[in-house]
C-alpha cells in the first residue's frame, strides 16, 4: 500500500515532515536514494511512495533553483 506526500510550503501542517530543497535536482536524488521511508519512518518494505504532487510543485516552480539566497 503507498502514501501520498503532500507538499506542505508553508510548514504549518500537523504530523512528521521531511525537508526538501525546492531544486528539481534534489528530488530527484532523493527519489534515486529511496529516501521517503527513513524520512517518515517507515519500513523500506514500504514501496509506492506518491510523490506527483511534489513533482508538479516543483515543475511549476520558476527555473534556477529555490530562489533563496545564500547566507
Amino acid at each position: 500500500m503507498g502514501s501520498a506526500i503532500t507538499p506542505d510550503t508553508r510548514g504549518r501542517r500537523p504530523g512528521r515532515g521531511a525537508y526538501l530543497h525546492r531544486d528539481r535536482r534534489c528530488f530527484e536524488l532523493a527519489e534515486r536514494r529511496r529516501v521517503w521511508s527513513r524520512a517518515y519512518r517507515r519500513g523500506a518494505g514500504d514501496a509506492g511512495w506518491d510523490t506527483s504532487s511534489v513533482a508538479a510543485l516543483l515543475d511549476a516552480a520558476p527555473c534556477g533553483g529555490s530562489g533563496q539566497r545564500s547566507r
